[in-house]
């Protein structure tokens, strides 16, 4: 097939991505898959960034932005990961951080997220995303410009390694994890750290 056509394809392809994402947007500001509302913090996490990748603002930004803003109490995986969602898409609409500074419930619970090095008991990760709320928590004080105690959240991470390693675990999943919370949030140089024997990932010296 000649390029030229590829190309053609793909633009009629990411047309018609953009037509959907559009139309799952509700009244209220949020999206949603089902075009009702309410909307969704998560629905609407994934609508921007997919618009951002296609050079695209929502059609009703400052919607999004008050939906957002007003769904910060969204339970759906709870507070460190509705305020995760939150920051992001504020991101995407190129929004100032600043006024999320003071949310300060969401701040505590990312804060404490990461205590999780001194009571494991107050810190349960889930086997499919051990390390989700550790990075989401993280990327909400780096963002924000929170100071908090970062090898603490290295020890954390350590602490939650696969010592055996497990080549039907997640493994790609803790290194993606790792090598981005590494770079993203601690910005400290990375030194290779084995994990297990088949799962090497990078964490900051």
């Amino acid at each position: 097939m000649k390029q030229s056509v590829l190309i053609e394809e793909a633009k009629e392809a990411a047309g018609r991505a953009l037509r959907y994402v559009h139309s799952c947007q509700t009244e209220d500001g949020g999206y949603f898959f089902a075009r009702i509302p309410p909307g969704s913090l998560r629905d609407s996490y994934f609508a921007v960034k997919t618009l951002g990748m296609l050079g695209q603002l929502p059609q009703r930004p400052a919607a999004v932005e008050r939906f957002t803003r007003s769904s910060l109490h969204e339970a759906v995986g709870g507070p460190v990961h509705a305020y995760y969602l939150a920051i992001e898409i504020m991101k995407g609409l190129g929004q100032d951080l600043e006024p999320l500074r003071h949310q300060s419930a969401a701040v505590e619970a990312a804060l404490a997220a990461l205590d999780g090095v001194k009571d494991h008991s107050r810190l349960y990760i889930e086997v499919v995303s051990e390390l989700e709320q550790v990075y989401e928590a993280a990327a909400i004080l780096v963002h924000l410009h929170i100071p908090f105690d970062r090898s603490a959240a290295v020890g954390l991470i350590s602490s939650l390694s696969n010592k055996r390693g497990n080549p039907h675990g997640n493994c790609h999943i803790r290194r993606y994890i790792l090598r981005n919370f590494a770079s993203q949030a601690v910005g400290s140089p990375m030194n290779s750290v084995k994990v297990g024997a088949r799962c090497t990932v990078p964490l900051p010296a």
